[in-house]
């Protein structure tokens, strides 16, 4: 199946999928800044151990909460890596970041701020994301939830997530082999 995505044009149906991601971020802290450093590893390599990075820190923040459904041993669900989804992408920086308060299953409010709009093309349409960026922690980085024809399907139906370092610069590259979800 061709993972194509979809054009996000509902802010309110936007942000009730984030909160998945929400909680995820809510249940422990952090992960230290950046995570392992994979440089010495081949494209293919860095992915696949960034994967299991990612998955021993979600199967960690959920292991404590009685009954909610963990990842088997074998992780989260990934796509196999594919270069086609290692995108250069335009990025500009909201002039007025506007505070987003989300509830989290844990009843707890996570606050964001609407950081950005990333544009960029994919099988020759244009897409435009929202990163955001946490108030509740000191990460340099954006949290850039989004959706795509695999929703419900062949991934999680509520959406998938992406992070990446906080740009300094108006381009950058978003490698949706690094996108997860967290079912």
């Amino acid at each position: 199946m061709k993972r194509k995505l979809a054009k996000l044009s509902n802010s309110a149906r936007f942000f009730g999928y984030l909160l998945i991601g929400v909680f995820l971020n809510s249940c422990n802290p952090p992960p230290p800044q950046g995570g392992p450093d994979f440089s010495n590893l081949s494209y293919i390599e860095q992915i696949q151990a960034y994967r299991a990075y990612k998955d021993s820190l979600i199967i960690e923040a959920l292991a404590p909460l009685e009954g909610t459904f963990l990842p088997d041993e074998t992780g989260l669900s990934y796509f196999p890596p594919d270069s086609v989804y290692r995108i250069a992408a335009k990025y500009s920086e909201f002039p007025f970041k506007e505070k987003v308060e989300l509830g989290t299953t844990t009843h707890r409010m996570a606050n964001f701020r609407a950081y950005g709009e990333l544009l960029f093309e994919l099988h020759d349409e244009t897409y435009r994301l929202v990163g955001y960026k946490s108030l509740d922690y000191d990460r340099d980085e954006l949290f850039i939830p989004f959706l795509d024809e695999t929703n419900g399907l062949s991934s999680y139906g509520g959406g998938r997530y992406l992070e990446i370092k906080l740009p300094d610069t108006s381009e950058v590259i978003l490698d949706f082999n690094y996108a997860y979800n967290p079912y």
